[in-house]
């Protein structure tokens, strides 16, 4: 499935973390078609996904017109921390051995994460508070709800869209486990028409 923008790219994924993922599209042609272009995109996005609210985004566009050189490392670091998360369930889908590199960066933004979360008993009820003056919320939350997936022992398998040219992940929650699109009315759709076409052109 193509991505157009933060505004309208269908969230799929079944988790933050893959829809994070989806973000991007190296599969399709042309490549590298991402729809986190900037800060200002990471945040949009972040509401979309229910990791901020509006007013957490309101807060952190303030902050990033204060710092636009923060702001603009804050989405660099955001699109280092995603393509870690990328590798280590690449290898996961693939069976494969994740690489060393990608987990060390994943750790550590897991770790970076966690710093900037406090416990407090107050409060209704008491429990996890992110630090308000944050400028890397969205990757702080993204990067730790995807340890939190990745994590999960009762979790459904993470899988990647069969569809041709799409590569988004997906959580199959399917009551077969064998779902094979990452939406059924978009690749799923486009496969069933080329399999008619390519049966048509056979049979003429």
């Amino acid at each position: 499935m193509s991505a157009h923008s933060v505004l309208t790219i269908r969230l799929v994924g079944g988790h933050p973390a893959l829809d994070l993922l989806n973000t991007v599209d190296l599969d399709r042609p042309p490549k590298d078609q991402d729809v986190l272009r900037c800060f200002r995109d990471d945040t949009f996005w972040a509401v979309r996904v229910g990791l901020l609210s509006s007013s957490d985004r309101e807060f952190l566009l303030d902050m990033g017109e204060r710092s636009p050189s923060r702001a603009r490392q804050a989405h660099v670091e955001l699109l280092h921390a995603r393509e870690a998360l990328r590798l280590v369930v690449r290898a996961e889908v693939d069976g494969a051995a994740v690489n060393p590199v990608a987990a060390k960066d994943f750790e550590q933004a897991v770790a970076a994460a966690l710093a900037h979360r406090r416990f407090s008993i107050f409060g209704s009820p008491p429990g996890w508070r992110w630090l308000a003056d944050d400028i890397d919320a969205v990757q702080h939350r993204a990067i730790l709800g995807a340890a939190d997936l990745l994590a999960d022992p009762a979790r459904r398998p993470i899988t990647v869209c069969a569809g041709t040219d799409c590569g988004w992940f997906f959580l199959d929650t399917s009551r077969s486990g064998k779902r094979r699109w990452c939406s059924d009315a978009g690749c799923g759709t486009a496969s069933r028409v080329r399999r008619l076409r390519r049966k048509r052109a056979a049979e003429s």
